[in-house]
C-alpha cells in the first residue's frame, strides 16, 4: 500500500463510503478462515464465497445503523463490498500474485497469524544423504566431468 492508497481509503471513510473498506475487511476475514492460519475456525473453500456474502450484508446492516443509510442503499453497498472482495481476490491474488506466492502455498501470508511451516520427517526423503569428505566429493565430480555428465 502506498500513502496515496491510504489517503484514498481515509477520504472514502470520511465521506461514509464504506464499500471499499468493507471489501478489505471481508477479504481479510475470509483469508483468516483458511487452514494455514492460527485462527481456530477453518471454513472449507466451497463456503468462503457465502461467508463473504454474509459478511457483506452485515456491513450493509452496520452502515444502515451507523450512518442512517436507507436499507436498500445499505444492503446494495454490502453486496458491492462482497463483489469487490471476491473479484479482488480472483483478479489480484489468483491471477497476478499467485505465481509469485508459490513459497507461501499461493496465498498471501498474514503476519503473526500463520502456522509455522511443517518440516518433512526424515523418513520422507527419497534418497539417503551421503556424508563424504571434500576429497571424495572432488573425485566424484572429476569422474563425472571425464564422462561428460552429472554425478
Amino acid at each position: 500500500m502506498t500513502p496515496m492508497d491510504i489517503d484514498q481509503i481515509i477520504a472514502l471513510a470520511a465521506a461514509h463510503k464504506w464499500a471499499a473498506a468493507a471489501a478489505l475487511v471481508i477479504g481479510f476475514v475470509v483469508r483468516l478462515t483458511k487452514t494455514d492460519t492460527k485462527v481456530p475456525i477453518d471454513v472449507p473453500a466451497k463456503w468462503r464465497a457465502p461467508l463473504a456474502l454474509v459478511l457483506g450484508q452485515v456491513s450493509g446492516v452496520l452502515e444502515h445503523v451507523a450512518a442512517s443509510t436507507a436499507w436498500k442503499a445499505a444492503l446494495l453497498g454490502g453486496l458491492a463490498s462482497t463483489v469487490v472482495a471476491i473479484l479482488g481476490h480472483e483478479w489480484i491474488v489468483e491471477r497476478f500474485l499467485k505465481p509469485f506466492l508459490g513459497k507461501f502455498g499461493g496465498d498471501l501470508p498474514v503476519p503473526m497469524l500463520m502456522k509455522p511451516a511443517e518440516t518433512p520427517p526424515v523418513s520422507n526423503l527419497k534418497e539417503p544423504i551421503a556424508i563424504v569428505s571434500p576429497e571424495e566429493a572432488g573425485n566424484v565430480l572429476d569422474e563425472a566431468a571425464k564422462k561428460g555428465g552429472q554425478p
